[in-house]
């Protein structure tokens, strides 16, 4: 999903961008989760539409970045012991 390009003027984004969370929500279904984990996510710059976004991962920990190199959200996923 993502916020409507007059939605996202009015926060003061140039045009439409992805939302934070579907955006976290994209990267986790790349990662995969454990059937409960605990999720830390750090949004640095809005993902703007239409756009390219490079995911990558290592161990738990994960990030999207866009044109040159520009992080977009880092994070860590981690299995909740039950």
């Amino acid at each position: 999903d993502n916020l409507h390009p007059l939605t996202a003027r009015l926060f003061g984004f140039p045009r439409a961008i992805a939302h934070g969370m579907w955006t976290v929500a994209r990267c986790l279904a790349e990662h995969g989760t454990p059937g409960a984990a605990f999720v830390r996510a750090e949004f640095r710059a809005p993902v703007l539409l239409p756009g390219t976004v490079t995911y990558a991962a290592e161990g738990g920990r994960f990030a999207l970045r866009g044109h040159e190199g520009r992080v977009h959200v880092t994070g860590e996923v981690c299995p909740l012991l039950t």
